[in-house]
């Protein structure tokens, strides 16, 4: 079970107050990714499998010593964990896992990098929507990213995942002459490491590449990073939807769209009438 404090209360509280549904963009390229992505209720074989998966480690009660490089847990302060536990508080939920899987399928990236591997479910989620792409990701226990290689071994994943801190790691990942189209960063969910990520991954991007920072109001302290980087101009547009927070580079988006988005099913009277 995930904790939920008072300031995530309050927080979606705000966002749901001010967010608006697909019918409300103009954007052909943003109300198409939505109907991709947010939108879109299909049911891909491949997310059936995957959920398969999950469910399995949901089941798994062996223990693992876990070293936590980031901002913590909400649910235990202990390094000893199950497997299960950790699949049911550490990992993108089935829902978060979709989103990623159509927002890959959609925009098609060729190389994409992931920040906190945990039991490597997402990176495969990221992998079966685009098989040819290039995926790197990385996970800090070296405990948990053993089991994460395993299952990438035994599903014949071409995943490469490195073990070790992000400050370790980038470095090393982002030298190479390979422009990165796609980055999910999942990990170290504080104000300090928000912001250094986003800056020392802004050189190394595409043209057209998307940022996808989860968790943007898991502290106050993320949602202060948040507050800061989505109004870099760096970015053509900009998404809040509360669980995830989106940047794109979009040459083609001449201003600057940004926008706080809800599935139109929450907020079913919200019809664009009124912005």
């Amino acid at each position: 079970m995930r904790f939920i404090n008072l300031f995530q209360v309050k927080s979606f509280l705000a966002y749901y107050r001010s967010a608006k549904t697909v019918h409300s963009i103009h954007s052909p390229f943003v109300y198409e990714l939505l109907m991709h992505t947010l939108e879109d209720s299909r049911q891909y074989y491949s997310l059936v499998e995957l959920e398969a998966l999950r469910s399995t480690l949901l089941e798994n009660d062996s223990s693992v010593q876990v070293e936590d490089h980031g901002a913590g847990s909400k649910t235990t302060a202990q390094s000893q964990r199950k497997i299960s536990q950790i699949a049911s508080t550490a990992v993108s939920n089935k829902e978060k896992a979709a989103f990623l899987f159509k927002l890959v399928n959609h925009l098609k990236p060729k190389h994409i990098l992931e920040l906190g591997s945990s039991l490597g479910l997402s990176s495969l989620y990221l992998h079966y929507a685009r098989r040819q792409a290039k995926i790197q990701t990385i996970e800090g226990s070296e405990a948990i990213g053993t089991i994460a290689k395993n299952i990438h071994r035994q599903l014949s994943a071409t995943i490469e995942l490195h073990i070790g801190t992000f400050q370790e790691v980038l470095p090393e990942i982002l030298s190479a002459d390979d422009p990165i189209d796609l980055v999910y960063i999942d990990g170290h969910h504080s104000y300090e490491a928000t912001l250094w990520h986003h800056e020392v991954l802004k050189p190394y991007l595409s043209d057209r590449a998307v940022l996808i920072y989860d968790d943007i109001y898991w502290s106050e302290g993320m949602a202060r990073a948040w507050e800061e980087i989505n109004t870099d101009p760096a970015f053509s547009i900009c998404l809040d939807l509360y669980q995830f927070g989106i940047l794109i580079k979009n040459r083609e988006q001449k201003q600057r769209l940004s926008e706080t988005i809800i599935k139109k099913k929450w907020k079913p009277f919200s019809l664009g009438f009124f912005g």
